[in-house]
């Protein structure tokens, strides 16, 4: 079996407590600033940020046709297959 790297290992809370290390005082004074910002997205920004992804419309279009088609799975179906 190859050698998982040690990154993909670590959880995001392990990695980033690894990087702080690394960090000036400057730069971690930065990074809780940034922290400390609302991360709730308001409708402009959600938008911009959907239409930056590549055929995101069209997807999300594809899913209400099926839907309104009857081109759906129930959540019973999608527990079953885990």
């Amino acid at each position: 079996m190859a050698a998982v790297p040690l990154a993909a290992a670590m959880t995001a809370k392990e990695q980033l407590l690894r990087a702080i290390d690394d960090l000036t005082e400057e730069e971690a004074a930065d990074v809780l600033q940034l922290l400390s910002q609302p991360r709730d997205l308001d409708s402009e920004t959600a938008t911009k940020l959907l239409d930056s992804i590549p055929g995101a419309w069209e997807d999300a279009q594809r899913g209400l046709e099926d839907a309104r088609a009857g081109r759906t799975t129930s959540l019973d179906e999608l527990r079953a297959k885990r």
